[in-house]
């Protein structure tokens, strides 16, 4: 008795949801295994300092929205220092408005040619930091008081002693931060779903099976005296991929970093489908600067776990458009993979006051972000220049850049 052979699109569905459910099943075991770790069981028992360096660039509309509600988030024990360009009038008249005592304002002058401009403001204001503890925030991260405690009782813990801490991107719902239009509800829509489908399932099964390659820049913290030791933000200035840069300064000087499992949320304003486009570029860019900096073996896992997926899903909805039953099959999948995402949002939330935003999830655009990650990839490929917010750099096979100058 023959069978005949499967058609490439059940085979491509089926590896689809292999290697979903295995990296579903890792997330959800990394965040209970963490949690039921003696490193983050209860709440900081005795006072900790920490000074937190945020980066302020402007062209963002969220910006003081999301400085305010960090300052709103910590008290005056925490220390923020607001790090502005001497050139950038308008973040300076935000930072100059939210002063207070615990809010410090610091003028940076232009970072040299080849400096990454967000490492040189680190470097510059590192320096004055005194307190046991500093924190690294984006200016489009809020990050609640509870979640600053978690990272500071693990980095008092024994298993990421003189270690570094790094949380777990999640944006809020689109609704918060699109530009009103059409197009601004689809790169919002876009931009979020591919942040709440890929950040845990990226960041949570890695840290299961292993040390993390990389660390999530957007918000992380280490004990002040470890950064200083081996090299502080000087080490990783001529760096484009700061993220990147400091995990490895970490790994060389045999320093354990710890994947956070709480996620802290990103808003940013006026996510048009051009800006959307490129963001998208700007990572998948970083992207490939931390894959060739990888080993074989990495190289091969990231392939398997990041890159097959949107691959396999692309033969599938092919297959699903000339097969019933390839389609009923794919729905089956798909919805088990919308559940799975939704309940790591769940587990993964960041406490927050009743009625405050939270990460959201739409089933649509979850499955078209991830059907165009090939699209941002091959634009990646073949065009390395990237745009910063105001600022444009051309990135270079080794990770280094050149500034450009700004389009009239």
């Amino acid at each position: 008795m023959s069978f005949a052979p499967l058609p490439p699109a059940a085979l491509a569905l089926g590896g689809y949801a292999l290697i979903l459910a295995w990296k579903t099943r890792a997330a959800f075991a990394y965040t209970r295994s963490e949690s039921q770790s003696s490193d983050v069981a209860g709440q900081v028992q005795e006072p900790y300092a920490v000074t937190v360096l945020q980066p302020i660039l402007s062209g963002d509309p969220t910006l003081e929205a999301c400085l305010k509600a960090n300052l709103a988030a910590h008290g005056e024990d925490t220390a923020f220092l607001l790090l502005v360009d001497k050139d950038d009038t308008e973040a300076q008249r935000i930072a100059r408005k939210l002063q207070r005592p615990g809010v410090s304002v610091i003028l940076c002058a232009p970072a040299e040619p080849g400096v990454n401009p967000k490492v040189h403001k680190l470097e510059l204001a590192f320096g004055q930091v005194g307190t046991e503890f500093t924190a690294v925030l984006d200016d489009d991260t809020t990050v609640g008081a509870l979640h600053m405690e978690r990272a500071v009782q693990i980095l008092r813990g024994t298993s990421c002693e003189g270690g570094l801490y790094t949380g777990l991107p999640t944006y809020r719902s689109e609704r918060t931060f699109g530009d009103g239009s059409r197009a601004g509800r689809v790169g919002a829509g876009l931009i979020t779903a591919f942040v709440n489908t890929s950040s845990a399932l990226t960041y949570l099964p890695a840290a299961h099976s292993g040390p993390p390659i990389t660390l999530n820049g957007m918000f992380y913290v280490t004990r002040t005296h470890v950064l200083k030791t081996i090299g502080g933000f000087t080490a990783i200035r001529g760096e484009l991929c700061d993220d990147l840069a400091l995990a490895q300064l970490y790994q060389r000087a045999d320093r354990p970093i710890h994947q956070g499992s709480m996620a802290q949320l990103l808003c940013t304003g006026g996510m048009n489908f051009g800006r959307y486009v490129e963001r998208m570029h700007r990572w998948l860019v970083f992207t490939k600067v931390l894959v060739r900096r990888t080993t074989q073996r990495q190289r091969i896992r990231l392939g398997i776990t990041l890159g097959a997926p949107p691959l396999l899903l692309w033969i599938s909805v092919i297959g699903a458009v000339r097969s019933g039953p390839i389609a009923a099959a794919l729905l089956v999948v798909l919805a088990c993979r919308h559940a799975a995402l939704w309940n790591l949002l769940c587990v993964t939330r960041e406490p927050r006051p009743t009625g405050s935003p939270a990460a959201e999830l739409n089933a649509l655009t979850a499955v078209i972000s991830e059907l165009l990650l090939p699209l941002h990839a091959l634009h990646a490929a073949l065009r390395p220049t990237i745009q910063w917010r105001t600022r444009r750099m051309r990135v270079r096979r080794d990770g280094s850049f050149e500034s450009l100058p700004e389009k009239p």
